[in-house]
């Protein structure tokens, strides 16, 4: 058996003041726990939602940033 883990997907999606579509990416983390516990869960789903949520705001910024 696999150890048990938390994991996060996000997907996030920048468009222009017309609609129009400037980028898209699916951002995925994850982090173990040492148990499946209401605790120990919510531990690792805080950890692995910082982490996915980290990179989504970088990304952000590389995209809202990039020369066009």
């Amino acid at each position: 058996d696999a150890p048990p883990g938390a994991e996060v997907k996000l997907s996030g999606k920048l468009s222009s003041a017309g609609g129009k579509i400037v980028g898209s990416r699916a951002f995925h983390a994850a982090a173990p726990v040492q148990t499946v516990e209401p605790p120990a869960a919510v531990g690792g789903l805080g950890q692995a939602f910082g982490e996915a949520v980290a990179d989504l705001v970088l990304w952000t910024n590389d995209v809202l940033h990039a020369p066009r």
